[in-house]
């Protein structure tokens, strides 16, 4: 594996790790955020994606209520781009709960 200059602002403020496919991302936000309480979602589960895309508020919902148990918690939507709609709950989000 390659050494990564990057550094997100984890934990600090809201950010989005957008790249090409295989280039690390999954393993890098593993590696650096494991100390962290993470609400994990990966849109790859059929399962996930079904429930998502019939419903997407109940994502913003089920964050809310994580995140009022998991103060200082992060969230990790992996595969994104297969639910695109899922990107207007996340803003809901970051508005609200910065």
């Amino acid at each position: 594996m390659y050494p990564r200059e990057l550094k997100l602002p984890v934990g600090e403020q809201s950010c989005f790790l957008f790249g090409p496919r295989q280039t690390g991302k999954t393993t890098y936000m593993a590696d650096n955020i494991s100390n962290i309480p993470r609400f994990d979602v990966s849109l790859l589960s059929t399962d996930l994606f079904l429930k998502y895309s019939r419903d997407p508020s109940l994502f913003r919902k089920e964050v809310e209520y994580w995140a009022a148990q998991q103060p200082g918690g992060v969230v990790v939507v992996d595969e994104i781009q297969k639910l695109p709609i899922l990107l207007d709950e996340i803003h809901q989000l970051i508005e609200r709960l910065r």
